[in-house]
């Protein structure tokens, strides 16, 4: 990643949207540290924008914020920190979405919605794009977006 970055990104600037879907099919191809790829929403700059991730070393999906520089987890509906994923092997094709309109997200993967989260740190337009972290090697292909 450029400047030494521990995560890396692919961004849509010219559309930003504040409600909206973004989706994208990935596969891990490698890593030791991680084997991450997800979906960006509402980037505003690197110190402030939403991931949905998977993470195939870990075997979960989860959700954040960076507000500011700072990373923190957030919270599906009903108290669990994360979705676990079973099976889920090296090269193996995903498809990863999710739904946001106005504090709510929806995540989903292979077209199973996995939880909502909500948060309004983040309320205006914003990028979207794929995400990555650390030492993952990870494909991405057909990504998509629209607003709602």
């Amino acid at each position: 990643y450029r400047g030494g970055a521990t995560v890396g990104w692919a961004l849509v600037k010219d559309a930003p949207l504040r409600d909206g879907f973004a989706q994208v099919r990935f596969r891990s191809i490698g890593g030791r540290e991680d084997r991450a790829g997800g979906v960006i929403w509402r980037w505003r700059d690197p110190g402030n924008y939403y991931v949905a991730r998977a993470h195939a070393l870990a075997g979960n999906v989860l959700a954040f914020k960076v507000v500011n520089g700072r990373r923190d987890d957030l919270a599906p509906d009903g108290g669990a920190t994360d979705f676990e994923i079973r099976g889920v092997k090296a090269r193996d094709w995903r498809t990863l979405r999710v739904d946001f309109a106005g504090a709510e997200f929806r995540v989903s993967l292979d077209g199973r919605r996995l939880f909502t989260v909500r948060d309004g740190a983040l309320a205006g337009p914003g990028a979207v794009g794929c995400w990555s972290k650390a030492d993952s090697v990870t494909e991405f292909e057909r990504f998509e977006y629209g607003a709602t």
